[in-house]
């Protein structure tokens, strides 16, 4: 309803003007100057902001009081009369003034126009408030009208800035967005106003769409913006877009989800043409199948698209769609080759383009929504007991406790052990490590050295910042003999670790280190053969210890 107050709090947009029949002289044909009231002053409020622009069209003048009565009621301008009846015509117009107004001239009354627009526009909520296809009849009424009349090159708009008081004649207005739209923006539904002779204040009627984007964190199970993972692990990832309030004001509506993947991560696509198999695409839970034309599914260079060309086709009827309804995708992705160790991560990016405009029918897009994975990376040094010298040659495995399964030379996860084998600096890299709890295992020590004696167990936690997509803190514990945590670095994503192997010290204890399992050794001496065995390692197996921060 139209108030007319100063204050802008609590207003509601107004669509219909009130048309009463008071016995006065209609004005037919002419623009009437001398029987309108003075001028009005028009302020709109708009959802998107102050600095929003509208193109106003004048198209009857009139006296109209406080309540919304119309008197005195002509058109604007010859060229809106002569604009606006053939558009009438084609929706009815003949029809309803055979039913309602019989007789020669009653075409061109003013006063007949206006009642028609009113009696097809019909309630203030009728002509903008529409959430379902169903009922957007009559915003397809005030949308063509809004079309002819930027269309043509007759009519020039006068200019409304939202939240700036507009003098404007008294009598029925047409308000349209104008201007190019930003991200996450759109054009409001053709508004009626009727101008009265108190000041009148209205708001538009536009809303948006939105996309949100959500990444599964496996320790936990957990929705959020950020994860970790092995390199090759595969994480769940959800989109969620959502329609506008005023769906049903639309005659069209574009609606294309994109998806794009930073050179560290990826969908788990096997081909184009397995995509409809590994992504699923639903809408208020029911399924929807790619078909080529309704629904357009892609993926080239790491884009991936989810297209409907038009949800208000009769194909989306059977679906009941609404401005309720909610379009959801779902798929796995992985971190790739490619794929960066620390806080800069492995971003995703997603955004929304739609149609933002219900009368030129122009696209707009969201603002893009982001997700991160991460990886750990883990240093490891191995130094003799002198703490100086670096060992080459010593073999490591490392298994994941939380997964059963053995990190691989890449950081991926697999069935059997991979050996890691310190370099000429005594170090070996160990990368894209997800946070969890793995047991190192000294395989093979370097020439002279013995293996150690018992396994060793590290944990990784990280505390991840949602607010800056970044990793906050990482954590580290080693538990066991000969081994030490030597720094954590959250920027770089690395853990450094020492690992200290005890030199050899008799020639047997050689013999049975190199033996690498129960190693039969004779000796001579005095003709007296003396066997020794060497001692079977034995593995510590640990209780999984986890903890998680976010």
């Amino acid at each position: 309803m139209v108030t007319h107050s100063k204050d802008r709090k609590g207003l509601r947009p107004i669509v219909l003007l009130f048309i009463t029949l008071m016995g006065c002289l209609l004005l037919v044909g002419s623009n009437g100057k001398d029987a309108r009231a003075e001028q009005g002053t028009l302020t709109l409020a708009s959802s998107q902001g102050d600095s929003s622009t509208y193109d106003a069209y004048q198209v009857f003048a009139a006296d109209v009081d406080v309540d919304g009565v119309a008197t005195n009621v002509t058109w604007a301008t010859d060229e809106m009369r002569d604009l606006v009846l053939p558009y009438l015509d084609d929706q009815g117009y003949g029809d309803w003034l055979a039913q309602n107004h019989p007789g020669d001239g009653q075409r061109e009354m003013a006063q007949n126009a206006a009642e028609y627009i009113s009696a097809t526009i019909g309630s203030p909520s009728a002509a903008q408030d529409e959430t379902t296809p169903s009922q957007a009849s009559n915003a397809s009424f005030s949308n063509g009208l809004a079309k002819t009349l930027a269309a043509s090159s007759a009519m020039q708009p006068q200019h409304v800035v939202a939240g700036e008081a507009f003098a404007a004649e008294q009598g029925l207005w047409l308000l349209v967005s104008s201007g190019a739209n930003d991200k996450d923006s759109a054009g409001t539904a053709p508004i009626w106003i009727p101008v009265t002779e108190e000041p009148t204040q209205i708001a538009d009627k536009s809303s948006l769409p939105t996309i949100d984007k959500q990444v599964r964190e496996d320790s936990d199970g957990s929705w959020g913006r950020l994860a970790d993972a092995n390199r090759g692990q595969n994480l769940e990832f959800n989109l969620t877009g959502t329609l506008p309030e005023n769906f049903g004001s639309y005659s069209h509506y574009h609606y294309r989800i994109v998806d794009h993947f930073s050179e560290g991560i990826e969908p788990a696509i096997v081909s184009q043409s397995g995509l409809a198999d590994a992504i699923k695409i639903t809408i208020d839970g029911t399924l929807a199948k790619p078909d080529g034309s309704n629904l357009i599914l892609s993926y080239d260079q790491g884009t991936l698209s989810i297209e409907f060309p038009d949800l208000l086709s009769d194909y989306w009827e059977a679906y009941g769609i609404n401005a309720q309804s909610a379009i959801c995708v779902r798929y796995q992705a992985h971190l790739t080759q490619a794929a960066r160790i620390g806080a800069e991560g492995n971003p995703n990016e997603a955004y929304l383009v739609y149609t933002s405009d219900p009368v030129n029918e122009r696209d707009g897009q969201t603002n893009t929504v982001v997700n991160k994975v991460f990886g750990y990376a883990l240093e490891l040094q191995k130094k003799g007991t002198d703490g100086e010298t670096n060992l080459k040659g010593a073999r490591f495995s490392l298994k994941s406790q939380d997964e059963d399964l053995y990190v691989q030379q890449d950081g991926s996860l697999g069935s059997d052990p991979y050996d890691f084998v310190t370099g000429d600096d005594g170090r070996v890299r160990i990368p894209c490590l997800d946070e969890g709890t793995y047991t190192l295992k000294e395989n093979e020590a370097p020439d002279g050295y013995s293996t150690l004696t018992n396994d060793l167990v590290l944990t990784i936690t990280s505390e991840l910042d949602a607010s800056d997509l970044a990793v906050k803190r990482i954590e580290s514990e080693l538990t066991g003999n000969q081994a030490q945590v030597e720094s954590i670095d959250a920027t770089s994503g690395q853990i450094e670790i020492s690992v200290t192997d005890e030199p050899l010290g008799t020639g047997i204890e050689r013999l049975a280190q190199t033996g690498g399992g129960p190693v039969a050794a004779v000796l001579g001496g005095g003709g007296l053969g003396i066997l020794l065995l060497s001692h079977a390692r034995e593995a510590t197996s640990h209780k999984k210890r986890y903890r998680r921060r976010r």
